[in-house]
């Protein structure tokens, strides 16, 4: 809904308030930046897994080209 639209802009330039309780509801309209959410999420599990001593290392030549056209 537009009336209850806030930008982060808004936010930060003190024209707003952001969310004032956990029980309000937070949207993003990322735009172009689809899976960027995953990126701390990721981050976070690997940390917890070397800390734990688990996973394994992978190659990184399993990631790499060496056929060029």
């Amino acid at each position: 809904m537009p009336d209850r639209r806030i930008t982060l802009a808004d936010i930060v330039g003190g024209k707003t308030k952001g969310r004032t309780s956990g029980d309000q509801i937070t949207y993003s309209e990322r735009g172009n930046l689809q899976g960027a959410q995953f990126y701390a999420v990721a981050g976070k599990v690997y940390e917890l897994v070397r800390k734990a001593g688990l996973g394994r290392q992978i190659p990184t030549e399993w990631f790499l080209q060496d056929i060029r056209n």
